[in-house]
């Protein structure tokens, strides 16, 4: 499956598309392989707050971010205290709710 990204990030993969291998990792909190492109846009458009720690030893995931999303962004997506595992599924749970 491939997550749809703004036109700002899907301009700054391109130089990273040679190194297909490097595109895919596993991801601890889906419990699965996933790619980078869902990683930087997964929380609402924002990168999800692990995405420094699982790609910086294969990617310059710094640079990429910067290129992608504003300070303001940045702060957004990794100031403050992270969701729990059970407030992400009561989080997902009340949006359900909210659709039935």
């Amino acid at each position: 499956m491939r997550a749809v990204v703004d036109g700002r990030f899907a301009s700054t993969t391109p130089d990273l598309s040679p190194q297909k291998d490097v595109m895919d990792i596993y991801c601890g909190q889906l419990g699965m392989v996933t790619q980078l492109t869902y990683c930087v846009s997964m929380n609402e458009g924002l990168p999800c707050r692990n995405v420094i720690g699982c790609w910086e030893a294969r990617v310059d995931i710094m640079a990429l971010l910067k290129r992608a999303f504003t300070e303001e962004e940045l702060r957004k997506c990794f100031s403050g205290l992270p969701k729990s595992r059970l407030d992400r599924i009561m989080e997902i749970l009340r949006a359900i709710d909210k659709e039935t």
